[in-house]
């Protein structure tokens, strides 16, 4: 895996020691998120899925 800057949530608490969704983008478009409370589950995807995943969610 590519080295990723990890940024967390602008919905987290604000407190730098808490858990939260971090998101991070790859040298070729790829998206990645991971529990920050679990750093080492990564969940890898693409922009086109991620956004068909996030239109049926708000659907639902």
């Amino acid at each position: 895996m590519p080295h990723l800057e990890w940024q967390k949530s602008t919905y987290s608490s604000g407190n730098p020691n808490s858990d939260c969704l971090e998101a991070a983008q790859g040298p070729e478009g790829q998206l990645y998120f991971r529990e920050s409370d679990a750093p080492h589950v990564v969940l890898t995807t693409f922009p086109d899925r991620w956004a068909g995943l996030l239109r049926l969610a708000r659907q639902s």
